[in-house]
């Protein structure tokens, strides 16, 4: 009958929508992921540079005394 291949083929169409809108939010989100890993490795590099100049400052300071 027609009538159920129609309705057969809207339900495709819905699940084939619906896969697309997954796969869409899955690569907003691995974008997203791959910002906040970027941002984390220039936070800890960041710390790191204030943590080294901490030190040499602490090291003059030794050396004035």
């Amino acid at each position: 009958d027609g009538r159920i291949d129609d309705i057969l083929y809207a339900r495709l169409e819905q699940a084939m929508a619906e896969a697309e809108n997954a796969r869409c939010e899955a690569l907003q989100e691995a974008a997203r992921l791959g910002k906040a890993a970027k941002n984390s490795i220039e936070a800890t590099h960041r710390a790191k540079v204030s943590e080294s100049l901490y030190d040499e400052e602490l090291k003059k300071r030794k050396e004035i005394e």
